[in-house]
């Protein structure tokens, strides 16, 4: 990911040491600081302190993932800084940031962070990952209105998601993985796209029915019993619902709505649901339905040409005057299906269930 902007250099506070002098004193630091600044040295690949000094102050990008760091007060030596990237270290303490004002992409994934409130005036970051860490207050976010990609799945959120309400810029949110159950907040923004929301204890979805920009909507292993708000969101074409106290016959509903959307914009829906949908006289060339349940579909007089159905479900269907020629359908179970007079050319049967299966030429498929 690379940002391209004017950067703000401003002055070093007083009791803000230079790169150099802290690497050329580092004897007197903690071990935590000395491992820190070796990481920075490898960085820039010199062994040098005025030479690293050199070049880590003029690069806009830093990259100290999975180094094992702890201490980064050494890094708000580096305001020119607009992107960071700490994932998969042992930091805890985060004040150092406060000092960098020209954040626009920063990383804090996997570390063991409990108080963000360093982050409360970096109003320039747009990109803010903070997966895995132990965060339980989202109120240092609220004035950060530039955000358009926030994750901050994975930690302890029991509080109220209002301090996200102003972040309107937002494009994608992941909530997953806390401990979430009011969710109107979230009915403000939106600008959303991609909203994420797994593992949490959610009842009600009703606030989502105004966010019509949603294309992704993953709410999988949470308590909603009600679905119905979802129908308005006309284009949301990947849904997760899974592992909730829904209707089926609603589940269904919502779900194949979804997967017709998809279809018709991507040519694709993989382990999609589509079982007893009319798809008579269909454009399907070249549709890629690996998997997909198309148990009882009529799909009469469709034309399925260099179609992939490996390891769909075609039990039931009525493929009567299809033209199949060319399909793929590898381990696909074409049972009880009904193809009688389909085009089927260039078509391999070798490893298709056809028990009871009404073939082109009308003669009824072997059950082994």
């Amino acid at each position: 990911m690379t940002v391209s902007v004017a950067v703000n250099v401003q002055a070093q506070p007083r009791d803000i040491q230079s790169f150099q002098i802290q690497c050329q004193q580092r004897d007197r630091l903690s071990p935590d600081q000395q491992h820190t600044i070796n990481q920075l040295l490898q960085v820039a690949q010199t062994e040098d302190c005025e030479e690293g000094d050199r070049i880590l102050s003029n690069s806009p990008y830093l990259d100290l993932s999975d180094t094992r760091i702890r201490e980064i007060g050494i890094l708000a030596a580096f305001p020119q800084l607009t992107e960071l990237y700490l994932t998969g270290n042992e930091i805890q303490d985060i004040s150092a940031l406060a000092m960098l004002p020209n954040l626009q992409i920063l990383a804090l994934d996997y570390n063991q962070i409990t108080d963000i409130s360093p982050l409360t005036n970096l109003d320039a970051i747009a990109q803010l990952y903070l997966r895995n860490n132990q965060i339980e207050n989202l109120a240092p976010l609220a004035k950060l209105e530039q955000l358009n990609h926030l994750e901050i799945n994975n930690n302890q959120i029991i509080q109220t998601l209002t301090p996200l309400q102003a972040l309107t810029r937002l494009t994608y949110l992941d909530l997953s993985g806390n401990q979430v159950s009011n969710i109107v907040p979230l009915s403000n923004l939106v600008n959303l796209e991609n909203l994420i929301l797994n593992r949490n204890r959610i009842e009600s979805v009703m606030e989502l029915a105004v966010l019509n920009r949603l294309t992704r909507l993953h709410l999988d292993s949470n308590q909603v019993i009600n679905i119905e708000a979802l129908l308005t969101l006309d284009n949301l074409i990947d849904l997760d619902i899974d592992n909730n106290p829904v209707d089926e016959g609603d589940r269904r509903l919502i779900e194949q709505s979804v997967n017709i959307r998809r279809l018709g914009l991507e040519n694709r829906c993989q382990a999609c649901n589509l079982s007893e949908l009319d798809f008579t006289g269909g454009d399907l060339i070249g549709v890629y339905l690996e998997g997909a349940d198309l148990s009882g579909a009529i799909l009469r007089n469709a034309d399925l040409v260099g179609a992939n159905l490996e390891y769909a479900d075609l039990s039931g269907a009525d493929l009567r005057g299809a033209d199949l020629t060319s399909v793929l359908w590898t381990e696909a179970d074409l049972s009880n299906a009904n193809l009688a007079n389909a085009i089927i050319e260039a078509v391999d049967f070798d490893q298709v269930n056809l028990c009871g299966t009404t073939l082109p030429n009308l003669m009824i498929g072997r059950c082994e």
